[in-house]
Order: structure tokens, then C-alpha cells, then sequence
């Protein structure tokens, strides 16, 4: 069975100051940590591929989550920008291409909305049942997509995965007390 966590990053400086290009943008503080904290959570299911934007704020978020997580593999970055394409308007094909590339069982995509949520939103549905209709992650969340019966990527069709978890930065401080 193959898996899929795709994380959008975590909290970022905002857009258009002079001098920074979208690209460049880096996390601030909260980012930092609710990506660490986000990584520490998934250390029970690390994924066995974490790609990346090559935008800094995702980069960025996608090493806090590996070392929190405990993931010593290189991070893939996405050097043909199929995640960041634009100010992080990838779209669901660019992403389908990208995955359907992948051999590896549990591959982790780590990049922007509102490419990511309409990722999301374009493979849950399998059996007709759909999880959540219009998925929004915030910054540093993560949906955990599980695809049945599916043994190679290049089959990924929409709607034949199944959310099986969303999870936010705030859910896992509130679990933590």
C-alpha cells in the first residue's frame, strides 16, 4: 500500500517586502517550531522519500520535520519546481507528475497552498467517501493520504486515496497539555 503526507510549510515572513523575493522568504519563530514539533509527532511513520519545494520556507520545514522525525535520508529537493511554481500556485497535475515519478512506498511532499489543499482535495475520495470535501492546511499541517490496493505510483488516479489523518500544529499542542 502506498502512502502520501504532504505538509505545506510552516509560518513564514510575510510577502512582498522589499528586497525578498517569494522564493527567499525564511520561517519565523512559530514556523521553526511547529515544524520540529510536527516532525516529532511523525517519528512513528517516517516517510521513506521527503520532497521539497526549493523555496527556503519549505526547505526549511522539511529539515525541522526530518530531524524531528528521525529521518536521515537526503531531502529530494524539486529542482523542476513542480511544487513551487509561481508564489506557491503549483497545480494538481504538476504535483501528479511528481509523485507518479516516485518508487518509494511512503513519500512525503512538503510545499504550498494552495497547491497542496487541491492535492489534497483531488486524491481523497476512494469508495466514493470523501474525508473532508474543501481541505485548507494551515501552515505546518499535514494530511496523510493511504492508497489500497495501489502497488506503483504511475497508476495514482484521483480519488483513490483515503485520508486517513489531518493534523495541525495546535492539535499536537493540545495533546502535549
Amino acid at each position: 500500500m502506498k502512502k502520501l503526507t504532504i505538509m505545506r510549510h510552516g509560518k513564514a515572513e510575510p510577502r512582498g517586502q522589499p528586497g525578498i523575493e517569494d522564493k527567499d522568504r525564511e520561517l519565523v519563530d512559530r514556523g521553526l517550531e511547529d515544524a520540529s514539533q510536527v516532525g516529532k509527532f511523525y517519528a512513528a511513520m517516517i516517510p521513506d522519500l521527503i520532497i521539497s519545494s526549493p523555496a527556503v520556507r519549505a526547505l526549511e520545514t522539511a529539515r525541522l520535520f526530518a530531524e524531528g522525525a528521525g529521518y536521515s535520508k537526503d531531502i529530494m529537493v524539486d529542482d523542476r519546481d513542480l511544487i513551487y511554481n509561481g508564489i506557491g500556485s503549483s497545480s494538481v497535475d504538476d504535483l501528479m507528475t511528481l509523485i507518479r515519478d516516485q518508487e518509494d512506498d511512503h513519500i512525503m511532499i512538503v510545499g504550498h497552498n494552495n497547491g497542496v489543499s487541491d492535492l489534497i482535495a483531488h486524491l481523497d475520495g476512494r469508495d466514493g467517501k470523501t474525508i473532508v470535501a474543501d481541505p485548507l492546511l494551515v501552515t505546518a499541517a499535514t494530511a496523510h493520504i493511504a492508497f489500497k490496493g495501489l502497488d506503483d505510483w504511475l497508476a495514482l488516479q484521483p480519488e483513490s486515496g483515503q485520508m486517513w489523518a489531518l493534523i495541525s500544529p495546535r492539535f499536537i499542542k493540545k495533546l502535549s497539555g
